[in-house]
């Protein structure tokens, strides 16, 4: 959250690649996520996000108490985001 908000103001950054970390996104976050991305900020082109493990999700759903993903919800919102943000390369 801390690195979203400095994203949200930022005005040189072009790169940004946070990978092989432990994320784990919140329906809220996401909608965090695409506020900075879709009305803040216009200057970041490139953002890579990935786990440490390709079969560890990074999305769980909140409704749900076991271990399923929403792997839909992120491919919508990555649409979303490559259709009204400026990135260019966006990667979770």
């Amino acid at each position: 959250m801390a690195l979203l908000k400095v994203l949200k103001e930022n005005r040189s950054l072009v790169n940004l690649r946070l990978e092989n970390n432990k994320f784990l996104f919140s329906r809220q976050l996401l909608g965090f996520l695409g506020d900075v991305f879709v009305y803040h900020n216009r200057t970041l082109r490139t953002m890579v996000m990935t786990s440490l493990s390709k079969a560890t999700p990074i999305l769980r759903r909140e409704q749900d108490e076991g271990s399923e993903y929403d792997r839909d919800m992120i491919a919508l919102f990555m649409q979303e985001i490559q259709q009204k943000s400026c990135l260019k390369v966006f990667t979770m």
